[in-house]
């Protein structure tokens, strides 16, 4: 399966974030922290009701309480990160396309049961399934490509 640009710089940037904060493990709040700053995100979460900026600020909160004063040399995938990539990778081929997109990894983050990135959306007021309905169709749209 390949995936497109935008999710492949998405998920290295995940790993340079936690490896720059000197995080011991990779977390689903990583990547949700750098899907913030893609503008398919910050756009579909906006048209919900949602502040991207106050998003990132929980998640540095985040980071500063649970994770603040580990040191790693290379940071680890949680179990949480893994069942969500392995899940891209399934709802990506489910969908029948050749790549696997933004919107299926996105979609995989959303059905974690127990995620404080998650919280942090839905304490916005952010209906999960209004934000994927946004990113779906910010992502088709004419010059919205996602890759």
């Amino acid at each position: 399966m390949y995936t497109t640009r935008e999710v492949a710089e998405l998920l290295t940037a995940t790993m340079e974030l936690a490896h720059q904060r000197n995080h011991e493990y990779v977390t689903p709040e990583h990547l949700l922290y750098c899907l913030t700053e893609t503008k398919t995100f910050a756009k579909a979460f906006e048209r919900c009701g949602g502040d991207a900026k106050i998003l990132r600020e929980e998640l540095d909160g985040y980071f500063e309480e649970t994770m603040s004063g580990l040191e790693a040399s290379e940071p680890e995938l949680t179990e949480g990160l893994k069942q969500l990539l392995a899940g891209f990778d399934q709802q990506a081929d489910a969908s029948g396309k050749k790549t696997a997109e933004l919107q299926h990894l996105i979609h995989c983050f959303l059905e974690l049961k127990e995620s404080f990135g998650v919280y942090f959306i839905v304490k916005q007021g952010v209906d999960l399934t209004e934000l994927l309905c946004e990113i779906c169709d910010y992502g088709d749209a004419p010059g919205n490509e996602t890759q």
